[in-house]
């Protein structure tokens, strides 16, 4: 940190101090990334997402649903 700046020719840790003050804070409360949507069940009780059927505890026949889909981590 205490080296030129190749191109600015100032110490480094000057430079980061100057940044530094710039910079924003990150938000205190937690964000959820995900899609919430409604949708309704077969008549087995089931929802379908992505060609597949997902069993929903208690899910009636034609029972309005909201589902939250969550991205992939990979």
């Amino acid at each position: 940190m205490g080296t030129l700046h190749y191109e600015k020719k100032r110490p480094i840790q000057e430079l980061w101090e100057e940044e530094k003050e710039k910079l924003l804070f990150l938000p205190t409360e937690r964000f959820e990334a995900m899609h919430l949507k409604g949708t309704l069940l077969d008549k087995y009780g089931r929802l379908r997402f992505d060609d597949s059927f997902f069993s929903v505890s208690g899910g009636m026949a034609q029972q309005s649903v909201w589902m939250k889909v969550f991205p992939q981590l990979t």
